[in-house]
């Protein structure tokens, strides 16, 4: 190695070790920030999951008092179809919380049809993150 190579590495070191650096700093913050958005997106599911299986529960289990109306049969059908349909997995072109509010108003309207008042999901979540 002559003279020129060896000021060359001395002048170049402080520009290799920030990129060094860096590069170990990037993937240590990708790997942490990705554990904890999994942790956040798995309890925000759980608590999504929870509220829906709630209103499917109701709708299959609950005892609907006769006659019963066909606007009421209908909203019924609905209901449990866009229940049904929300995804299990993380799709990017689905809109969660327009769902979701679609659910909870659909789901107050049923009650509000049929004069149920005390029949409110116990934990409602607000999805701000």
């Amino acid at each position: 190695m002559d003279i020129n190579d060896a000021f060359e590495q001395i002048l170049l070191s402080e520009e290799r070790i920030a990129e060094e650096s860096y590069k170990k700093g990037f993937e240590k913050g990708v790997s942490e920030g990705n554990l904890e958005a999994y942790h956040i997106g798995f309890h925000r599911g759980a608590e999504i999951g929870a509220e829906l299986g709630f209103y499917l529960a109701v709708l299959e289990n609950h005892k609907i008092p006769a006659p019963i109306d066909q606007k009421v049969l209908n909203l019924i059908t609905q209901l449990k179809g866009i229940i049904e349909q929300f995804p299990q997995i993380n799709c990017d072109t689905f809109d969660l919380f327009e769902s979701l509010n679609t659910i909870r108003a659909q789901f107050k309207k049923l009650t509000a049809l049929l004069k149920i008042t005390n029949l409110v999901y116990p934990q409602k979540s607000d999805l701000s993150f």
